[in-house]
């Protein structure tokens, strides 16, 4: 079995975690299964490179922060305990929630460090969570994703390539049907298909903050997260790190699952179009662009900073008019309509209705499953960006 598998649908039971060495061309390969408490699904991971320990075992903390998150945290945490490399410690952040997820952790107290806080939204309770914590290398899992058992390790040995290096790895969405839990393949390609990574996420090529390994000292360089966003903060961390010359190694086995409720993942907040949330967005935008002024990188990303105001702009047209119109004029100050509107077919209805119109009618269709819901093509939008670059 060369590649992690995901069984569709499992009948509940009790959790279940086995290891066995298995043979592949002669060679022992040692391989992973873990069934979530849910049942929902079964998970096998294999990487021959991992097989014998490495000389230095580095401690990787994984860090956990929850708002009522009860329904899935011990499918999270139960990840996190059941990782084959066996240097990890478990910092889980309860965020002032009002279920049982103080519960839940409790019942882990022998086996992981609990916190709890006053409710200060996400990217405040990460960094609470890396404060406690001990490791050298950090993983950020929010209490409704998922880590294949073997990640940690894959990650770790991708991460250990160089200096200010962070590793990544492949992904997949988890999206209910039928009262299951189905994981399909993430919506973004993978490995990363832009060549320049920055270009590539502004471009919606983004990866989730539970396939990342940050190096603590990187990490704390970068000052963390900023605790003023309530959306959009990997992002930021990730501009920040990418602007310094952060290198992205891609790990050869590991895989971190991404849960979708509905249309929106589940987060701090529900109402991902509040206005503090869209404005938090464009607040990680604009200090972007301060920095891109300061690295004297403006002409080379101007016109995909311009796509990403634009696509924000078009998910928020569902619920905060004003604040999408401000974001699609940035977008078209930035990047032009040719750029924002790439197709054929937006360009005539651009001709014809408008800019803003024209954004509405196409995520009104949207959410009729009549068109795509809005997120570009992705090789179509990096051939664009690169033909204007200077």
């Amino acid at each position: 079995m060369s590649h992690p598998q995901i069984a569709r649908r499992l009948h509940p039971g009790r959790p279940l975690h086995r290891q066995h060495v298995a043979r592949r061309s002669g060679r022992p390969v040692k391989v992973n299964w873990i069934l979530s408490r849910s049942g929902c699904m079964l998970i096998a991971s294999s990487d021959p490179t991992l097989e014998d320990p490495m000389p230095i075992d580095p401690l990787v903390s994984i860090i956990i922060p929850c708002y009522n998150g009860e329904a899935y945290l011990r499918d999270a945490i139960d990840s996190a305990l059941t990782q084959s490399y066996p240097h990890v410690e478990i910092v889980v952040v309860d965020d002032g929630s009002t279920d049982q997820s103080g519960s839940i952790i409790h019942s882990y107290a022998d086996r992981l460090i609990g916190i709890r806080h006053s409710n200060q939204g996400l990217p405040r309770s990460r960094n609470a969570g890396v404060a406690r914590s001990r490791g050298e290398y950090l993983l950020f899992l929010d209490c409704d994703d998922l880590i294949a058992p073997d990640t940690v390790a894959a990650l770790l040995a991708a991460v250990k390539e160089g200096p200010d290096t962070v590793a990544c790895c492949k992904w997949r969405t988890l999206v209910q049907k039928n009262g299951a839990w189905i994981a399909e393949a993430s919506e973004v390609p993978f490995p990363l298909p832009h060549p320049d990574p920055l270009a590539g996420w502004l471009l919606g090529q983004w990866i989730p903050c539970c396939s990342f390994l940050w190096p603590r000292k990187l990490f704390n360089r970068l000052g963390g997260f900023d605790g003023e966003l309530t959306t959009n903060e990997d992002g930021d961390l990730m501009y920040r790190a990418l602007l310094r010359g952060t290198r992205l190694a891609v790990a050869r086995g590991g895989e971190s699952y991404y849960r979708r409720h509905g249309t929106n993942a589940l987060s701090m907040s529900r109402d991902i179009f509040s206005e503090h949330r869209v404005r938090s967005s464009m607040r990680a935008f604009e200090k972007l662009e301060t920095e891109l002024h300061q690295h004297d990188l403006w002409d080379s990303y101007k016109i995909p900073l311009g796509i990403a105001y634009q696509m924000l702009a078009h998910r928020a047209f569902s619920a905060r008019t004003d604040l999408a119109r401000e974001a699609l004029e940035r977008g078209v100050r930035l990047a032009g309509k040719r750029a924002v509107s790439p197709t054929r077919l937006g360009r005539v209805l651009v001709r014809l209705i408008g800019m803003e119109r024209k954004e509405r009618t196409a995520r009104a269709l949207a959410q009729l499953g009549l068109m795509s819901s809005g997120r570009r093509q992705y090789t179509k939008l990096g051939r664009l960006h690169r033909a204007n670059s200077p």
